[in-house]
C-alpha cells in the first residue's frame, strides 16, 4: 500500500528543514530531499521521526537531468504517493548584469526555475486527487534590489509566473501556489544578515519592526499544504512585514 507523503526539496536546513519540521509536527509524513548536508539532513529525520510520522531519505543533485530523473525514481521505488510537493531547494550567488558570469547565471536558473518546473513533470504521476505544491519563491522576484544578484531575482520572478502557469494546468486536482519571503535569517542569508548594520536597516523599514523569521514562513506553508486552502491556487503570497509596500 503507497503512503502519502509531502516532499520537500532542500530540506537538510534553512526554510526546508523549518517546513519539515513544521509538518512533522502536524503528522504528516515527510520525504526529506537533500544533495549535500548528510549530519544535517539526519538531524531533521531524528526530529521528525520522534513525531511519530514516516519518513524517507532522498538525495539527488536537482541541477542535472539525471538528478532529476534519479529523485523520480526513487519516489517511484519507495512507494510514494505525493500529498504534496515543495520546491524549495535553491541557490543564490553575487552579481549583477555588469559582473554576473556565465557560469553562475546558468546555475542560479538550473536550481532555482529549471529544477522546480522540471522535477514536478517528473512528479504528476504520484499526486493524490486533492495535493499541492508549493513553490519558495521569494520578495526579490517582486521588487529588484541592489543588494541581491540578477540571477537571483530573475529565477524567483520567473518562478512565480510558472506558478501561475503550473495552476492553471494541473487544477482541479493539484493546487500550486508560491511563497515569497522577504530577509529569513538562513545559511543563505547568512553572509548579508551578519552585518549588524544592514540587519537595523532592515528592522527599521520594516512596518512590522523585526526580522522575519522561518516560523513566518512555515506557517504559510503549512497551511498552503493543507485542505484549508483547497479554494487557493495560482497565488503567490508574500511575506515581508510590510518592507514592500
Amino acid at each position: 500500500m503507497q503512503k502519502n507523503f509531502v516532499l520537500i526539496t532542500g530540506s537538510s536546513s534553512g526554510l526546508g528543514a523549518g517546513i519539515a519540521r513544521s509538518l512533522s509536527e502536524e503528522g504528516r509524513n515527510v520525504a526529506l530531499h537533500y544533495n549535500r548536508g548528510e549530519k544535517r539532513i539526519k538531524e531533521i529525520d531524528d526530529f521528525c521521526r520522534k513525531r511519530d510520522v514516516e519518513t524517507i531519505l532522498l538525495r539527488s543533485d536537482l541541477s542535472s537531468t539525471a538528478g532529476l530523473d534519479s529523485l523520480r525514481d526513487q519516489v517511484e521505488e519507495g512507494g510514494i504517493k505525493l500529498g504534496g510537493l515543495v520546491n524549495n531547494a535553491g541557490i543564490a550567488v553575487s552579481g549583477d548584469v555588469r559582473n554576473i558570469t556565465d557560469e553562475d547565471w546558468g546555475m542560479v536558473l538550473s536550481l532555482n526555475l529549471t529544477a522546480p518546473v522540471l522535477l514536478t513533470k517528473r512528479l504528476l504521476k504520484f499526486f493524490t486527487d486533492s495535493s499541492s505544491i508549493l513553490n519558495m519563491s521569494s520578495a526579490s522576484g517582486l521588487r529588484a534590489s541592489r543588494e541581491i544578484s540578477i540571477a537571483y531575482q530573475s529565477s524567483k520572478a520567473a518562478l512565480i509566473h510558472a506558478t501561475k502557469s503550473m495552476a492553471l494546468s494541473l487544477a482541479p486536482k493539484t493546487r500550486v501556489n508560491a511563497i515569497a519571503p522577504s530577509f529569513v535569517e538562513t545559511h543563505m542569508t547568512g553572509n548579508i544578515l551578519s552585518n549588524s548594520g544592514f540587519r537595523e536597516v532592515i528592522v527599521r523599514m520594516t512596518p512590522m519592526g523585526r526580522m522575519e523569521t522561518i516560523e513566518d514562513v512555515t506557517n504559510m506553508a503549512s497551511f498552503l499544504l493543507s485542505e484549508k486552502s483547497s479554494f487557493i491556487t495560482g497565488q503567490t503570497f508574500l511575506i515581508d512585514g510590510g518592507i514592500t509596500l
